[in-house]
């Protein structure tokens, strides 16, 4: 899909003047992440809710449609039309979804308008207002589309049977109050860190052994510091600096050459010949098979870069980690574990 993002490009709006919330909003008992764009034209407003599927560790688009959305604990969501070209100006036009477990998408159940006569008797397409079915006489009728293409006789309800009819699918469900923020990266960049570290502790769950993981070390730290001291305090890592690059430092264990730190560009971690004792990088370690290496990678919530050959990343935002490898006969020789980000001007 495309974005306005004319008002954004203008100076008009700042991506901030939009909103997000992560609420469970469809009741299957996880978080949804919903986005309302509103820095566009009205035609081009829309709000998105995205449902995570952590067996495929995907989202799911489950709804799309205009940013004027009302979500009910019975797993209704009430959508406003962006423009009322009805024949009522105090009934504004909406449409109904609700949420399929089975598809984990929201279903299209109706489209709901007015015809007020008071605003006009006669209907855009030359029909006369049916009297005979206003049985309260207040000139209103509602009119129902329960067909997506709505290409079929609109049902009319009188206001009572409206309201039996509107009863049906709200019955007793309550209107929930969902917290949304600010666009801004204070407000969500620790959900990745959060993320990953879930994404660990299930890892690791799974992988039973005391380990040491140098790479979530530095990515929750956001500090090489943090792994160099503590390769230095708890495996006796002797440390030198490069004489040629100011900014690298060596560790060496048990004479041999193993660990390397680049100070600059948010960091980068570097682990190669062999295992040293029980320590990982994201799981993974010089001499592991490549295949097992990936499986791993991917436990810790890596996936592959697109067009980059043995590099991974966690994610395009702001606190996600890059790692690449080296391979010789199928064989892990060297790691390497960076900060990721997309930068977008």
């Amino acid at each position: 899909m495309e974005l306005d993002r004319q008002g954004l490009y203008e100076g008009s709006f700042s991506i901030s003047d939009n909103q997000f919330a992560v609420a469970n909003v469809d009741g299957d008992g996880r978080e949804e992440l919903i986005i309302s764009y509103t820095t566009a034209s009205m035609a081009g407003m829309l709000e998105i809710v995205y449902g995570y599927n952590p067996d495929t560790m995907e989202l799911t688009r489950e709804l799309l449609d205009f940013a004027d959305t009302i979500f009910y604990d019975n797993g209704i969501g009430m959508v406003s039309a962006a423009h009322n070209h009805t024949l009522s100006m105090d009934f504004w036009p909406y449409t109904l979804y609700q949420y399929n477990p089975q598809t984990d998408q929201y279903d299209f159940l109706a489209s709901v308008s007015a015809w007020d006569k008071g605003y006009g008797d006669v209907s855009y397409g030359e029909n006369i207002f049916p009297e005979e079915e206003d049985l309260d006489g207040d000139g209103i009728i509602y009119e129902i589309r329960t067909d997506l293409n709505q290409e079929a006789e609109a049902i009319r309800y009188d206001g009572d049977d409206f309201q039996t009819w509107l009863s049906g699918y709200l019955g007793q469900a309550r209107e929930m109050e969902i917290n949304y923020e600010p666009v801004a990266a204070e407000n969500f960049q620790h959900f990745t860190t959060d993320f990953l570290s879930l994404l660990r502790d299930l890892a690791e769950a799974n992988n039973p052994g005391s380990q040491t993981d140098i790479g979530w070390l530095y990515i929750q730290k956001s500090s090489l510091e943090e792994a160099r001291q503590y390769l230095s305090d708890s495996y006796g890592v002797q440390w030198k600096e490069n004489p040629e690059f100011e900014y690298e430092k060596t560790g060496t264990y048990e004479g041999r050459e193993t660990f390397s730190l680049i100070f600059m560009d948010g960091g980068i971690l570097g682990y190669r010949g062999q295992q040293v004792d029980d320590v990982t990088v994201f799981g993974i370690y010089p001499g592991m098979d490549e295949n097992t290496a990936v499986t791993t990678l991917m436990s810790y919530g890596f996936y592959p870069k697109e067009n980059l050959e043995n590099y991974m990343i966690t994610g395009d935002g702001l606190g996600n980690a890059a790692v690449s490898y080296k391979i010789e006969d199928g064989i892990i020789t060297e790691i390497s574990v960076s900060a990721y980000c997309s930068y977008t001007g």
